[in-house]
């Protein structure tokens, strides 16, 4: 392995107390490993396994603005003082780090570590990057048994056709060499081409445009996003920051004017996420060089640690 690496350093943040469990928080609970490692064995306790993507190639190739490889340690920083109130356990499992421009081996690397995750038991959350961090994320899944769906949160298809990875292409790799099938949330009809409108449906992916989102009742987005559930399995959540607004999260390579309606996709990812079907899950494009305040990468912790709470709270009413 090449570019994956054992993070090594400690997260830190707020302690509460050094001997109550309930005043715990996450970075009192995590546990770096090194998912290679020979010795470790499958999880019996729900866990949780983050994975930093600290790589901005493929923004680089996509024309974006470059930066996302250090968005992993600021969603850290601020995960870090999140309280953790469960009886499960949460693991910092290393980073993939940019030390060339071979981003295609670097998405290779990431789909071994989330394999191996998932051989293990453990709940992947890949913290990007850029949105090329979804096909190296997407590919570690792949060979799971049952029918996989992808559901995007999204201003652009990332559906374009080149002859390499980008941060722009993942959906249309997928499309040529997997059967999982997508619905991206979100998508705006003044950041895609004419072009790439036509190629996502020729590739059969299905949208909700902003402005369906945005205007339309919100139960009739749950009853769309539930029909392409369904016919799935299991379900891998992807969420490119640039679907918000601007003024929600700068921090990102390609800022939206207008984005979709946080409080609208807060109910619909928790509808998501509560239908017990999603066993993976990552966030890309969180960019702290033109972050304001911190608060896209903010909101990326808040993300995370809601996914966390909705996850042990559904098993919770499951073993009741």
């Amino acid at each position: 392995m090449r570019y994956y690496k054992k993070t090594d350093n400690i997260i830190s943040g707020r302690i509460d107390s050094t001997d109550d469990n309930s005043k715990f928080r996450l970075h009192q609970k995590i546990k770096n490993i090194d998912v290679f490692d020979k010795t470790l064995k499958i999880q019996e306790k729900r866990s949780f396994g983050i994975v930093s993507y600290c790589v901005d190639e493929g923004v680089k190739r996509n024309k974006g603005r470059e930066g996302t490889k250090e968005g992993p340690e600021f969603v850290k920083k601020h995960l870090a003082s999140k309280p953790f109130h469960y009886d499960g356990n949460i693991y910092d499992c290393g980073r993939i780090i940019q030390e060339d421009n071979n981003l295609e081996e670097m998405q290779k690397e990431l789909s071994m570590v989330i394999k191996r995750l998932t051989e293990l038991n453990i709940f992947p959350i890949v913290i990007g990057g850029g949105h090329d961090v979804l096909y190296g994320s997407a590919k570690g899944i792949e060979n799971q048994p049952g029918n996989i769906g992808i559901i995007s949160f999204d201003a652009h298809f990332d559906n374009r056709q080149e002859d390499r990875s980008t941060s722009g292409t993942a959906f249309n790799q997928l499309a040529e060499t997997t059967d999982i099938q997508t619905l991206v949330i979100g998508i705006s009809e003044i950041s895609n081409t004419k072009s790439l409108f036509t190629h996502a449906e020729l590739s059969g992916i299905e949208y909700i445009n902003d402005d369906d989102f945005n205007f339309k009742p919100t139960n009739t987005i749950i009853k769309q996003v539930n029909e392409f559930i369904q016919s799935k399995n299991k379900i891998h959540i992807t969420i490119c920051t640039d679907v918000f607004p601007s003024y929600v999260a700068p921090g990102v390579s390609a800022p939206s004017g207008i984005g979709i309606d946080l409080f609208k996709f807060a109910e619909v990812f928790r509808f998501i996420v509560q239908t017990g079907k999603v066993i993976s899950f990552d966030i890309a494009e969180i960019s702290p060089r033109f972050d304001v305040n911190e608060s896209t990468a903010t909101l990326g912790a808040t993300i995370i640690s809601k996914l966390i709470n909705y996850i042990f709270t559904l098993e919770d009413e499951q073993n009741k």
